[in-house]
């Protein structure tokens, strides 16, 4: 993906897809089993909290390095498409090495799910298409995470999206660009530390409730800033990327609690099926975010590199201010209907080992008739 091979301008544009798509493809494939692994780790609620506050915060300094280490390296490495593709080998490298060091440590937790290690290949269930979308059309807690954290990523995605013409065309400041995205980590990150015990006491469902009514005020807010208070419009960013972090680390660990629902409704347990689901919709509103606001632009008549009318500043503030502000009113109302509570997790949790003692009776019972 990072190397530049000589081939006619038709050719690179080939080039660059298909080596995209794939890298994307073969991330999802990645990404699933390695979501999935948080509700196989453990089945506290609090504790997986933990794992997913802890694979957020080191993403985000993993996040932090390729971006402020990226051109420095590459310029080490004498600049150009072959440091470039030195840079991309090396990178690939250290994915493959940090993802086996993830199996590694999780290979004697992630094992199948059998009711007992006597049950042979033909009493293992199966995950047939049919019981997948039972699964997930079944799972009233996954489809309203699904709904709240995707309406979540359209807002991300919009604001970001807009960041470059908002800042460079309405503030007139693209320097501050770079300021805002440090803020994200040096605010961000201590932030990340305390939603454990945040989330321990006000439970995930109202975390993620009350983060995402918050964020609906920041968001509204820089609507109503003038633009060249860039002052306000810093202290607006440092609030956001104060909240940002609950609804993004708390959506993760509320989707190891939709497989124990989804095994209480259905009987099956897919972590892998239900882990895919909200990966998808990850994906979908990054995307859709980014749709949306160009969409906008194009519509209210923004001209790349020109001098932009006030009718369209007023847009560009308001694609970045209130259309993440809409999507953030969606979690909320998602949210209402989501029916997991700390009390109720408890309660699924019991009637699930219930389950799953009645058919370790009834193997049982199946062998000692065979025998």
């Amino acid at each position: 993906m990072f190397a530049a091979p000589d081939l006619s301008p038709t050719g690179k544009l080939i080039y660059v897809y298909v080596t995209y798509i794939a890298y994307s493809l073969i991330s999802t494939i990645v990404n699933i089993p390695y979501h999935s692994l948080t509700p196989v780790l453990s089945q506290d609620p609090d504790q997986r909290t933990v794992i997913a506050t802890t694979k957020q915060l080191l993403g985000q300094f993993g996040n932090a390095f390729v971006t402020i280490g990226a051109i420095p390296l590459v310029t080490m490495l004498g600049g150009g498409a072959r440091a470039w593709q030195i840079y991309g080998i090396a990178s690939g490298i250290i994915i493959v090495i940090a993802f086996y060091f993830c199996a590694w440590g999780a290979k004697n937790h992630d094992v199948s799910n059998v009711v007992t290690k006597e049950s042979t290949s033909e009493n293992k269930p199966k995950l047939t298409f049919k019981k997948q979308m039972a699964l997930i059309l079944k799972n009233r807690a996954l489809l309203m995470l699904m709904i709240a954290f995707g309406t979540d990523m359209i807002a991300f995605a919009a604001a970001n999206a807009t960041n470059i013409y908002y800042f460079t065309y309405a503030v007139k400041r693209p320097d501050l660009i770079a300021v805002i995205g440090l803020f994200g980590l040096a605010i961000g990150v201590p932030i990340t530390f305390t939603i454990p015990a945040l989330s321990k006491r006000f439970g995930k469902k109202r975390l993620f409730t009350l983060a995402s009514m918050t964020l609906i005020g920041i968001s509204s807010w820089l609507f109503f800033i003038p633009f060249e208070n860039s002052t306000l419009i810093l202290v607006q960013a440092a609030v956001l990327a104060a909240v940002s972090p609950f609804t993004g680390v708390i959506g993760w660990a509320m989707l190891a609690d939709c497989v124990e629902y989804g095994e209480w409704v259905t009987g099956v347990r897919g972590e892998g099926t239900v882990s895919s689901q909200l990966t998808f919709v990850n994906k979908l509103g990054m995307a859709l975010g980014g749709i949306f606001a160009g969409m906008m632009l194009s519509a209210v008549g923004y001209v790349a590199g020109g001098e932009q009318s006030a009718s369209v500043l007023r847009a560009i503030v308001g694609i970045k201010a209130l259309l993440p502000a809409a999507g953030y009113v969606c979690s909320v109302i998602a949210m209402f209907f989501y029916p997991i509570t700390k009390e109720f997790y408890y309660q699924m949790i019991e009637d699930n080992r219930n389950n799953h003692l009645q058919q370790k009776i009834t193997i049982e019972d199946m062998q000692t008739s065979r025998n």
